[in-house]
């Protein structure tokens, strides 16, 4: 099976709360990028972002310029429907795999 089409499935079938990975809470990753010091409007950008609630977070906090990444098509529709369409359209969408993009 390859790569997408693994995590493909993978995000599919399961719920995203019940991934092994999955942090209702992502303090580590915004404790790692608030010590940066960067303006509200640096670019962020979330390599793997999976449905990762860290890009909720860090709309919450007002940060402008969010892109997410994933090799998943399905995981990132699922990001942005609990994202909802007004905070969706605040973030760059890139479906693609980064260890061989396109």
């Amino acid at each position: 099976m390859k790569k997408k089409e693994h995590w493909e499935k993978v995000y599919d079938k399961q719920e995203i709360n019940k991934l092994g990975w999955f942090e209702e809470n992502p303090e580590p990753s915004l404790e790692l990028i608030e010590a940066c010091k960067l303006g509200r409007d640096a670019i962020l950008l979330n390599v793997g972002a999976g449905a990762t609630t860290l890009v909720d977070v860090l709309l919450q906090k007002g940060y402008e310029n969010i892109v997410a990444n994933d090799i998943s098509v399905s995981a990132l529709r699922k990001l942005k429907a609990r994202l909802g369409k007004d905070e969706s359209e605040k973030v760059q969408w890139i479906v693609d795999d980064l260890t061989k993009p396109d």
